[in-house]
């Protein structure tokens, strides 16, 4: 839409710019919903077919799933408002190579020694989501529990970086001029 102008005509309605981003962000928070949806039904026909039984668990890993692509999504409205879409599309995709692998980078650049390397990899650590708080597929494959308290600092983890992800979106929406 910022590429084509047509953001121009959407805008020139009675809707602001921070309403604007916000209804992106929920309507592609609700295509997403809707295809975890259709992935959670298969998923029950595939346990129903196959030899498997279901567990509540495994509404947990969904859940922290769909937390981990909304996140996604925040980051994907932020660089949208920064750069051109395919500029977005690699530094989302960055961010989530980055975001699975931040406590990797921490850890690897404590044990560098360099005052700079450590200093570098906290940086990292502290300015990309960590991911990994999301990523329970694996333990609920093998029978382990998500605990509720896990559920609920991962739901506030998200809320907080989505929501600062969208202040600072706003922000920078709200100053940038558009060619129509």
């Amino acid at each position: 839409e910022l590429d084509k102008g047509t953001i121009v005509t959407i805008l020139s309605k009675p809707v602001g710019r921070r309403e604007y981003l916000v209804g992106k962000f929920v309507g592609l928070n609700m295509t997403l919903a809707a295809m975890l949806g259709i992935m959670g039904v298969l998923f029950l026909v595939m346990l129903w077919i196959a030899p498997g039984e279901f567990s509540f668990r495994f509404i947990g890993a969904f859940y922290l799933s769909f937390l981990e692509l909304a996140l996604i999504n925040a980051v994907v409205v932020f660089f949208s408002t920064c750069v051109s879409s395919i500029l977005a599309a690699v530094f989302t995709l960055g961010v989530f190579v980055v975001g699975h692998l931040s406590e990797s980078i921490r850890d690897f650049g404590q044990l560098q020694g360099g005052y700079f390397q450590q200093i570098t990899s906290e940086i990292v650590y502290y300015l990309t989501p960590n991911l990994e708080v999301f990523n329970v597929r694996g333990a609920v494959v093998h029978g382990d529990p998500v605990s509720m308290s896990h559920l609920v600092m991962a739901t506030v983890y998200a809320v907080c970086w989505t929501v600062l992800l969208l202040i600072v979106a706003g922000s920078i929406f709200q100053r940038k001029e558009l060619r129509g």
